[in-house]
């Protein structure tokens, strides 16, 4: 049919295309993890702060356009906030703000300890910590329901027993919508009720 002009090979490319799954892949965090400070007009070459974007709803683009500094500040503060309150539905462990602060053509972020003040990079926090945000923000951002299939080398390889079940919670969640295939050598990550 292709060779006889019948169907044209971009037609069958587009329905091959169209029959495969969303997949996701999260092998390492270190090509993942957020700035502390980025330009706001290259927000868009960065795909942490596009997945980052993403959960928190913000509109890249309005973020760009925007020019006046306390609509700005108010525009990431609502951002942050909606962001801060899913991270931690998952995150159990200390309990965290994440913050996005303008200051002129620049966004930083950091994460402030609850009932603290103090602003510290995602590098200043643990391993574990770095770890999960970018779990977390990569999974919640490109996975897209039942036709997603998500692939993870060695979940929480950073984290401590506690966390790892953190993790198994947020698997746990996408798994109602996404199929998830994962290596772990943790006895933790392991649910022995669901071999």
């Amino acid at each position: 049919l292709i060779n006889s002009g019948t169907i044209s090979r971009d037609r069958v490319l587009e329905v091959i295309l169209s029959r495969l799954p969303n997949i996701v892949l999260y092998k390492t965090f270190d090509d993942q993890l957020l700035p502390h400070e980025i330009q706001i007009s290259k927000v868009k070459d960065s795909a942490p702060l596009q997945d980052l974007a993403i959960v928190a709803g913000l509109d890249i683009n309005r973020l760009i356009k925007e020019t006046n500094p306390q609509s700005r500040m108010n525009l990431l503060s609502r951002h942050a906030a909606k962001l801060s309150g899913d991270f931690l539905t998952y995150w159990r462990q200390d309990p965290i703000d994440i913050e996005l602060r303008p200051d002129g053509d620049l966004i930083r972020i950091g994460v402030v300890d609850k009932d603290q003040t103090d602003l510290y990079t995602i590098e200043q926090r643990s391993k574990g910590l770095q770890w999960f945000l970018s779990f977390f923000l990569r999974l919640q951002a490109r996975a897209r329901g039942k036709d997603s299939l998500i692939l993870i080398d060695e979940p929480g390889l950073y984290l401590h027993a506690k966390a790892q079940n953190d993790v198994l919670e947020v698997l746990r969640r996408m798994s109602a919508d996404s199929q998830i295939i994962f290596s772990t050598h943790s006895p933790y990550l392991i649910d022995p009720n669901e071999l």
